[in-house]
C-alpha cells in the first residue's frame, strides 16, 4: 500500500524553502480532509512550526505504514503525522520532543460483550482486534499475543467492526471519539495511557531539522499557542 495519493501545498512566504512533509489524512481530530480542506491538530502545529521556521510545507499524503519507509527513501523530509516514539522506531528516525499526552482506546459494537476484553484492556482474550498497521496499538496487543488484524487504513477498521468483522478495534482515544459521533452503535470498552512520547519525525541524518522543529515547538509551548491548539481539536487530557 502506501501509495501518494496527491500532494497540497501550505505556503507561508514566497521564495521559501519547502519541506515535504509525509501526513496520513483519515484520523480526526489529528489529520482529515474536510470539503477539499486538510484539517486537524497536526496541521495547525506544522503549519505554526513552519512558519516560525520560516518555510513553506508541501503535504504528501499516505498511509500510515508507509510514513517512515518514505522518510528512509527521502521521498519527506518529516513527518507530519503525529507518531508514538517506541524503542523500534528510534533505531530507524529521530522524535521531536512531546506534542501532547496520549491515551488510547478499544471500540465495540453494541451494548454488551460477554468472555472477552476487561474494562483495562490487559486480560489475555481470544477476540479479533483491530488496529492500524505499524500503529503503537497493532504492536502493543501483538506484544500481549493477541489475535490482532491489520488495516492500511483505520476507516477499514471502522467499518470491519460494523459488519462483526472483528470484535474490537484500537486506536488513539479522541479519534475513537470521532468516529463515535459518526457511528452512534460504537461505544468505548476500555481504555489505557502510556508513556509513550509523541512528536514528529526526522531521518536519524536530519539532526539539524529536528532541532529547529524543537525549537519551534519550545517556543510554541512557552507563548501557550500549542496548548490552545490542544484545547481546539478537544485533545485534551
Amino acid at each position: 500500500m502506501g501509495k501518494i495519493l496527491f500532494i497540497l501545498s501550505f505556503s507561508f512566504m514566497l521564495f521559501a524553502d519547502v519541506l515535504k512533509a509525509g501526513i496520513t489524512p483519515n484520523y480526526a481530530p489529528y489529520e482529515f480532509i474536510e470539503n477539499g480542506e486538510l484539517k486537524g491538530f497536526d496541521v495547525d502545529v506544522v503549519n505554526e512550526i513552519a512558519k516560525r521556521m520560516n518555510v513553506d510545507v508541501k503535504y504528501i499524503y499516505m498511509d500510515f505504514d508507509a510514513l517512515i519507509p518514505a522518510l528512509k527513501a527521502k521521498k519527506i523530509d518529516f513527518i507530519a503525522s503525529i507518531m508514538k516514539k517506541t524503542a523500534k522506531r528510534e533505531k530507524s528516525v529521530l522524535f521531536s520532543e512531546n506534542v501532547k499526552d496520549s491515551i488510547n482506546a478499544v471500540l465495540y459494537l453494541g451494548a454488551s460483550v460477554e468472555n472477552t476484553l476487561n474494562t483495562n484492556c490487559t486480560d489475555k482474550v481470544n477476540a479479533l482486534i483491530g488496529a492500524e498497521l505499524s500503529s503503537v496499538q497493532y504492536d502493543y496487543f501483538k506484544d500481549l499475543k493477541r489475535n490482532v488484524k491489520a488495516f492500511n487504513d483505520i476507516n477499514l477498521g471502522i467499518l470491519a467492526l460494523k459488519n462483526n468483522k472483528i470484535d474490537f478495534l484500537a486506536l488513539d482515544k479522541h479519534s475513537a471519539l470521532r468516529f463515535i459521533e459518526k457511528h452512534k452503535e460504537l461505544g468505548i470498552f476500555c481504555e489505557y495511557i502510556d508513556a509513550s512520547v509523541q512528536g514528529y519525525v526526522s531521518d536519524t541524518n536530519n539532526k539539524e531539522l529536528i532541532e529547529k522543529i524543537n525549537i519551534a515547538l519550545k517556543s510554541m509551548k512557552e507563548d501557550g499557542t500549542l496548548e490552545r491548539l490542544i484545547i481546539k481539536w478537544g485533545i485534551k487530557i
